[in-house]
């Protein structure tokens, strides 16, 4: 199993102090340089089973993904099937509420496979399944097992996650800070059958207004279409609003307007998932995700 050197990863907190608006997940764009930040396990499988990943991968990209990308392959032989799990040690506070979330695709359509991310207490080992020890933040399971998903996503657990009740948002327990493992894994039951997942633009954030997506406030109804979206993007609300901002995921603004209109021009935007913001004088916010394409 590939370690975390713990003495590295805490030098990179020392210099680069993470704040509330920063993704405390380190190597999330998975380039090559990503890779050692990362450990990864092979869980349960069966030993005639393969399983294989590589780093900064660019003969695909995700749906939305950026540059290289984290491919994996899973090849079922056996009786076990194949799992293959990517995590990372983490530090976070218990009562805050936090969200995970990445750029997803399938390359083949899903037949017992899934791909689901965890987060616990308790360190993921080779040759064990991960899954009882921790809380399941959701993810996309086979039409044929408990839930219908596509064969590509954009893997926003918020909005695309097929799981019953499945979200990219958490709650940590208990309190004060907390060393915990979030990660990733990937599975096939089906025999002699493989299934290759690519992974980019991960990130875990913390919930709150300093984050600019404030638990995406919703106080008003608001259409936004299409979604995904190339060029112009277009937007129906039932009251008046003085304000509109465009954000990404770390809060960052990436456009501002005060003059109220029901198209915006983001051509501009590089692809990605963003956070559109409606502001009146009274300071009701009303927020909607969308993926610029």
């Amino acid at each position: 199993m590939k370690k975390i050197y713990f003495f590295v990863f805490i030098a990179l907190i020392a210099v680069n102090t993470i704040s509330a608006q920063e993704n405390i997940i380190l190597g999330g764009a998975m380039e090559e340089e990503d890779a050692d930040f990362w450990s990864v396990s092979n869980l349960e499988n069966d030993p005639s089973s393969v399983t294989s990943f590589s780093f900064g991968y660019t003969d695909d990209s995700p749906v939305f993904g950026t540059d290289g990308s984290l491919h994996m392959l899973a090849t079922n032989t056996g009786t076990n099937g194949s799992h293959l799990m990517f995590y990372q040690a983490v530090t976070l506070t218990g009562g805050k509420e936090y969200m995970f979330d990445f750029a997803a695709k399938a390359l083949q359509p899903m037949m017992n496979s899934w791909l689901e991310v965890y987060v616990g207490a308790i360190e993921p080992t080779d040759g064990a399944d991960y899954g009882a020890e921790a809380t399941s933040l959701g993810g996309f399971k086979s039409s044929n097992w408990e839930a219908e998903c596509s064969d590509i996503f954009d893997g926003t657990l918020q909005v695309d996650g097929c799981l019953p009740g499945s979200q990219g948002a958490f709650t940590v327990e208990g309190e004060g800070e907390q060393e915990l493992f979030i990660g990733f894994k990937i599975g096939i039951w089906a025999y002699d059958t493989s299934i290759e997942f690519l992974m980019d633009n991960v990130s875990l954030l913390e919930v709150g207004s300093e984050t600019g997506i404030d638990n995406l406030k919703q106080t008003t109804s608001m259409k936004i279409f299409p979604n995904p979206v190339k060029s112009t993007l277009s937007f129906q609300f039932d009251k008046s609003f003085d304000r509109i901002r465009i954000l990404d995921l770390l809060g960052q603004e990436h456009l501002y307007l005060n003059e109220i209109k029901n198209q915006i021009d983001v051509s501009s935007l590089q692809s990605g998932i963003y956070i559109l913001e409606l502001k009146d004088n009274t300071k009701a916010v009303s927020q909607s995700r969308f993926v610029k394409e």
